[in-house]
């Protein structure tokens, strides 16, 4: 019966996973949840949006690539990962060049760039 698992096993791509990954995951993840509530807490000015932003696809990153075993997939899978990251990238992107081309006086009141202006 074991020799039939295994079998089954290699033949779908089930590889045995320790707890040590699993734990390393859900640390990094606390981790990263504390920086993000320590740095709410302060003005870092203009680097605010990058800093969040990076902290953030850190750790939708570590919970794709190990809690949704993106890890152990090949081709297909992570290209269309890859695909998706890319398009998120350039809406990101696309939005970031529309609001920082806007005529000053279509912002609301309060942004930062309305009051540079």
């Amino acid at each position: 019966m074991s020799d039939e698992n295994e079998t089954h096993d290699a033949a779908y791509g089930h590889d045995k996973h320790s707890a040590k990954m699993y734990i390393v995951t859900v640390v990094v993840l606390y981790v990263l949840t504390i920086v993000t509530f320590e740095l709410s807490h302060r003005h870092l000015g203009e680097w605010s949006f990058l800093i969040a932003m990076s902290i953030a696809f850190t750790k939708g990153m570590f919970v794709v690539l190990f809690f949704m075993h993106l890890w152990d997939q090949t081709g297909p899978n992570r290209l269309t990962m890859a695909i998706a990251i890319l398009f998120v990238l350039l809406l990101i992107a696309l939005a970031i060049a529309d609001v920082s081309t806007r005529f000053p006086l279509a912002l609301p009141p309060g942004s930062f760039r309305s009051l540079l202006h």
